[in-house]
């Protein structure tokens, strides 16, 4: 099934996915699910200045959790931005959101983004915090937010990249022709399930 935005409204926060509980998140933030409100964080960037998610309304934004260790994370990495890159004038925004410990593997994250160089302006950094915020248990982990700053999909695990009609794709195209929040279909479920080969996010004690 493809991944479109359609595909992916359907998603409930994660902690009401059967098997894949994870990290609660702090107090008073709301669900990671289509309709509620993208939490706020800033990202620092390996290259320029930090980004706050609400100084973007009025975009739509892709966030990609990844790392270092998730091989699906680094085969979808370059696709998702030369998409990125042909959608960003579309009014698409996306922040490749690393994992890792920036105080221990930015270099790392930079030696390996030297290798592909259209990911580079899209790499930002989440911290713990931001990624208890997201429930960030499962990686990948893709959240698609629409103009308004409202969650419309979330999506676990890998995404097809076959192209043409790959899921990166279609999301892609589907968030740069609307203006405002999207509408799922009567009667479509889009619950994403790991792939085979997704692991899931290390917890620290």
């Amino acid at each position: 099934m493809l991944c479109t935005i359609a595909a992916l409204s359907g998603v409930p926060a994660f902690g009401s996915l059967p098997g894949t509980e994870g990290p609660s998140a702090p107090s008073g933030v709301g669900k990671i699910a289509r309709g509620f409100p993208a939490p706020d964080a800033t990202f620092e960037r390996l290259v320029g200045s930090p980004v706050r998610l609400s100084d973007l309304k009025g975009q739509a934004v892709v966030l990609d959790f990844w790392s270092l260790w998730c091989g699906p994370c680094l085969a979808e990495l370059p696709h998702l931005s030369k998409v990125a890159q042909q959608y960003a004038d579309a009014g698409v925004t996306f922040l490749a959101v690393n994992v890792d410990d920036p105080d221990e593997q930015q270099d790392k994250v930079s030696e390996y983004v030297a290798k592909i160089p259209e990911a580079k302006p899209f790499v930002v950094f989440a911290t713990p915090k931001i990624a208890s915020l997201y429930r960030v248990h499962v990686l990948p982990t893709l959240v698609a937010i629409d103009r308004g700053g409202k969650i419309i999909g979330v999506a676990l695990g890998a995404l097809s990249i076959e192209e043409p009609n790959d899921d990166v794709t279609e999301l892609f195209r589907e968030l740069a022709s609307t203006d405002a929040g999207v509408q799922s279909p009567s009667g479509v479920s889009g619950n994403r399930r790991p792939r085979p080969g997704t692991r899931p996010s290390p917890q620290k004690p």
